[in-house]
């Protein structure tokens, strides 16, 4: 059985995409490990299936290389909405796609394509905390120096912290504390004159390109600790690329950035 797939690009994140809106037979979890980087060399954050939604124009599934279930990304949305407008010819500005934690509006922002991510959460269980409150600058001390946290979680938890300080054994000592019941991806967040760079720590992988909720939660963590202005945009730059971010009054999350088809192809399973 061959398996059509298609690459996209997003600011460091790569993507392989099968469009199975025809409901075929398949195995997701074999499909997403014959793809990975090991057993297929055409690089990939996750495999991403496209199928038919009962509350959106599609549905998205998101599967890790080691074929474990991913988290909703805000990169893999967009990538998403780009070759669907582009294969279907709907318009952009009507496209919806269904994902783990909810239905994403996406549209065209001066020529780039952005998507409401919702509200992040603050809330303990949500983020996997051994606490009932919010963290906002929370002290944490791994090897003898304090990092102040902010738990944020938007698709999945992260943990921002506005330090320079990004030396793998802490993003690993945090990933790991105590505090985090499921580990989460760390962000390390440098501002000096305005410029806003990020290194990300990403759970059970180590350091990663870029990540587009990661922007989100680091642009989310900035305001409400009062590092960053609502209602305008934050670019926030990672390996991988700029994302541009903006948390709104009523604290909704956009992100825009562009994307990009690498190439096409098809696998025998």
């Amino acid at each position: 059985m061959k398996i059509k797939f298609i690459k996209y690009q997003a600011y460091g994140n790569d993507y392989i995409y099968i469009d199975n809106r025809n409901a075929q037979n398949l195995n997701l979890v074999e499909i997403a490990k014959k793809l990975s980087d090991r057993h297929f060399g055409i690089g990939g954050d996750g495999v991403v299936y496209i199928e038919k939604s009962d509350v959106a124009t599609v549905k998205m599934r998101m599967f890790n290389s080691d074929g474990s279930v991913g988290e909703m990304c805000g990169n893999a949305v967009r990538c998403i909405a780009d070759y669907i407008s582009k294969n279907d010819l709907i318009d952009i500005d009507n496209i919806t796609i269904e994902t783990l934690s909810g239905v994403k509006q996406v549209w065209l922002d001066d020529g780039v394509i952005a998507v409401d991510m919702g509200v992040p959460s603050l809330e303990s269980e949500k983020i996997g905390l051994n606490r009932s409150k919010p963290m906002i600058d929370y002290p944490i001390i791994v090897d003898d120096c304090v990092y102040l946290v902010t738990a944020v979680s938007i698709g999945n938890p992260h943990a921002v912290i506005f330090q320079e300080e990004k030396r793998a054994s802490v993003g690993r000592a945090i990933e790991k504390h105590k505090l985090f019941k499921n580990g989460v991806n760390v962000e390390f967040v440098a501002i000096k004159e305005g410029h806003i760079s990020v290194s990300v720590w990403e759970r059970g992988t180590g350091e990663t390109l870029s990540c587009g909720s990661g922007a989100c939660a680091t642009a989310y963590a900035g305001v409400i600790s009062g590092r960053f202005k609502r209602n305008e945009w934050i670019n926030i730059e990672m390996k991988g690329g700029v994302l541009m971010v903006l948390v709104t009054t009523d604290d909704k999350v956009l992100l825009k950035g562009a994307v990009k088809y690498v190439f096409s192809g098809e696998i025998e399973l």
